[in-house]
Parts: structure tokens; C-alpha cells; sequence
């Protein structure tokens, strides 16, 4: 019997079907639904004439890419009706039985030891099944245009294959690719900020994602994690921050029992998509400040008191970060001496180039160093760096507090800030 896996992409990449350019083959329509003896001989050619076939390059990669999408189309559509076929002998009991003397002897030895049926089909079928969903996804997935009833069925598909451990890597990756055009799709829709449907699917499918996250727990998934929290932000409810909340307070932390073997980077973007819900949910809140510097100075926050802050993560491989320095060099210039206060926070991993950049480009406010803070250990600050407190992962993060601690902006950059300073240092 062949083995589920292992024959899937090499067959996607150089296989097709002669059957397909017989006239009569071709049609699924052919395939014997009626006599078990029929329909194992035309299955058992469908495997022997799947042969390797050249690919034509024409030059146009579009046309390519539309020819070969179409062979995917043809197989998906022959293989998903061989496998509903096989379907309807395994419920209605006709199959041969291994010692029928109209199974060849070639054939006898193929399925000798290998009739336990898998999902109630007969052999080779489990195989068959296999490719049969993961073609019909291929082709599917492939649309450049996701729209959300094919979204439906892939997610309709991939739920199909879930209780098989055969097919868990299947299962995996259809629900990815669902949860992620998914959000595409919510993303992109009309009126997306303004609670109405953009608001309701993303209830849906956070609430399916949940337990998917916690059985598949990667680093892959967690980045999903945080699309739905980055969503979250542009349509609010109080339904989704619940979800959420439940979604990743259910994630292990470090220390927890039985969760030791979790790698290390896992660990970390964990916390970080922590950060990025408290983030999100952060306007009107206080924003605490706390670090190292470059000379190993434990920041003082209590300097902050009664000033406005602008807190601002960035690194010297970030360059809108550093393309905003000009702009809030002048913001600080303007008005530092009514209030104003910028803390730089530095998410570089290599000191020497920090420390050479801040030579070159000198910075007039406090630079903390989140390498400093985890290299100095201070009892007195709390464990985890400030740029995981605030999940600042993908930058620019730049936050904005008033002069009683509250957060105002979760975005402050550009000539909109201006304005909120002015107003706020009158």
C-alpha cells in the first residue's frame, strides 16, 4: 500500500494522468460505480499509468502557472470522484473478497495483509482519499481571489481530515491557510473599522482558532496569534477582547508545570503576543517605563513624573525608525523645556553596532537597551524587557502618554503628532 505522505508533492510536481487524454478515460463520469471488480481494475490502471510528464515552459509565467493550476484541477476532480466511489462500495459491502479468483495474482500480492480499511475504504484508497483532499486544496488554494465560500470549503475539508492521524499535517495546513485569508478577507473588506461584519467574522474565527493554537502551539501559529490581536484593534468589541484574553491566557508560561520542554524562542513570542494584546488595549491606561542603559544605569522613571512621554521602540536596522529621529529632534527641541520627554528604547541584539550608530547620530533623550536589561538582571525591574511588556516585535512602536501617565496614542508619529502635543502642553 502506498505510503500516505510520502509520494504527495513529488507526484504534484511531475506526475499526471494518461488517462486523462483518452476520450473515455477522461470523464469522470466512466469510472464502474457498480461492480467492485470493475472499478478495482480501472483503479489499479489509474496507479499504473501515473507517469512522470516534461514540463513545457512557454516563457509566460502566467500562462505557466494557469496550465499547470488546470492539470491540478482535472487530477483534483478525478481523484475526488474515485475516492466517492470508493466511498460508496465501502457502505454498501460490495467488495471482493481477497481470495476472489477474478483478483489477479499481481494484484493478490499488492493487497495481501493490507484489507484493514481506513475510513471504511478498501486499498490504496487511503492513499487515493489522501490526495484527493489535498488536491482539491491545492486547487482551491491557489485562486488569487480567495472568495469566502471556497474559504468554506477548504475549512469544510480541512475539518474532514482532522480526527485522521494520517492526515494531521494535511489538517494543519488548510486550517492555517483558512485562519490567514481569512483575516485577509476581514482586513480588506469595506467598513472594516466600523463594528459590522468585519466584527463578526473575526468573533467566528477567533473562537476556532483557540483550540487549534493550543493543539498545534508553533511559532507559525502564534504569528496568526497576532494578526487577530492586531485586528482586534481596528474593530473593537467587547466579545473579541474576551476571546482573546481567553485565547492567550491559556498559553504556557515559563515555569509552568509540564511546559519546560517548549523551545525558548516560543517561550518569547508567547510573552511578546501577551505584550502586543496589552498593547492594543492600552488607551487610557498607564504606561509603565522601566530599563537599562548603554553604561548599565538603571533608568530612573520617576523623572517622568507630570511630563508628557513619548515612548519610542526602535532598532538601527529599522529604517522608519530612524527615518522619524529628524522629526522628533525637532518635537523634543520644541518642547522639552514645557514638558515634553522622549525615552528611547533600543531592541538591538548587537551592542557594538548600537554603540557605533548612537557615535554617528547622537540621540539628545535617554536610550534604554534591551540587551542591557537582559544581561544586567536587576532585581529591582521587573523580569521581562519593556519591549515584550508592549509585544513591540514589528516596528516602529511609538506610544504616547499624557501628563497624568495615561496613554493617548498607540501610534504617534507623522505631523498628527504635532498637533496632539500642542494640545496636550498648553
Amino acid at each position: 500500500m502506498p505510503t500516505p505522505h510520502s509520494k504527495l508533492h513529488t507526484r504534484l510536481l511531475f506526475v499526471t494522468l494518461l488517462l486523462l487524454f483518452s476520450p473515455t478515460a477522461a470523464r469522470s463520469d466512466d469510472i464502474p460505480a457498480n461492480d467492485w471488480g470493475e472499478f478495482f481494475t480501472y483503479y489499479q490502471r489509474f496507479l499504473r499509468e501515473r507517469l512522470p510528464r516534461a514540463v513545457r515552459n512557454t516563457g509566460d509565467k502566467a500562462a505557466d502557472h494557469a496550465a499547470k493550476l488546470e492539470n491540478h484541477r482535472e487530477l483534483a476532480a478525478l481523484t475526488a470522484r474515485l475516492s466517492d466511489v470508493c466511498n460508496g462500495f465501502a457502505h454498501s459491502g460490495k467488495f471482493a473478497p481477497v481470495t476472489d479468483p477474478a483478483v489477479k495474482k499481481e494484484d493478490k500480492n499488492k493487497i495481501a495483509g493490507t484489507w484493514n480499511f481506513y475510513r471504511n475504504v478498501p486499498p490504496n484508497a487511503a492513499d487515493l482519499w489522501q490526495e484527493a483532499c489535498y488536491l482539491r486544496f491545492v486547487s482551491l488554494s491557489h485562486e488569487a481571489e480567495v472568495d469566502p465560500d471556497r474559504l468554506e470549503q477548504i475549512h469544510e475539508y480541512a475539518n474532514q481530515v482532522a480526527e485522521f492521524e494520517a492526515l494531521q499535517r494535511l489538517h494543519v495546513r488548510m486550517k492555517r491557510y483558512w485562519y490567514a485569508k481569512t483575516l485577509d478577507n476581514i482586513e480588506q473588506a469595506s467598513g472594516f473599522g466600523l463594528q459590522t461584519s468585519g466584527s463578526e467574522a473575526l468573533t467566528d474565527v477567533i473562537r476556532d482558532f483557540q483550540p487549534f493554537l493550543l493543539r498545534h502551539l508553533t511559532v507559525e501559529h502564534i504569528d496568526l496569534a497576532e494578526r487577530f490581536v492586531i485586528a482586534s484593534g481596528k474593530c473593537p468589541s467587547d466579545e473579541i477582547s474576551e476571546l482573546l484574553h481567553s485565547l492567550i491566557d491559556h498559553l504556557p508560561q515559563r515555569g509552568c508545570h509540564g511546559v519546560t520542554a517548549l523551545p525558548a524562542e516560543l517561550f518569547e513570542r508567547i510573552e511578546l503576543a501577551r505584550g502586543l494584546l496589552r498593547r492594543v488595549e492600552l488607551m487610557g491606561k498607564d504606561m509603565p517605563v522601566w530599563g537599562v542603559d548603554l553604561t548599565d544605569n538603571v533608568f530612573d522613571a520617576s523623572t517622568l513624573e507630570g511630563k508628557v512621554v513619548l515612548l519610542d521602540f526602535w532598532a538601527t536596522w529599522c529604517a522608519p525608525c530612524v527615518a522619524e529621529f529628524p522629526h522628533l529632534k525637532n518635537l523634543y527641541e520644541k518642547y522639552h523645556d514645557r514638558g515634553f520627554e522622549i525615552v528611547g528604547y533600543n531592541v538591538d541584539s548587537d551592542l557594538e553596532q548600537l554603540s557605533a550608530f548612537l557615535e554617528r547620530k547622537p540621540l539628545p533623550w535617554p536610550v534604554l537597551v534591551r540587551e542591557k536589561n537582559l544581561e544586567k538582571g536587576v532585581a529591582s525591574l521587573p523580569e521581562i524587557p519593556l519591549s515584550t511588556y508592549y509585544g513591540a516585535r514589528k516596528l516602529p512602536v511609538v506610544l504616547l502618554r499624557d501628563r497624568h501617565g495615561k496613554v493617548v496614542m498607540l501610534d504617534a508619529r507623522g505631523n498628527v503628532l504635532d498637533d496632539v502635543l500642542e494640545k496636550l502642553l498648553e
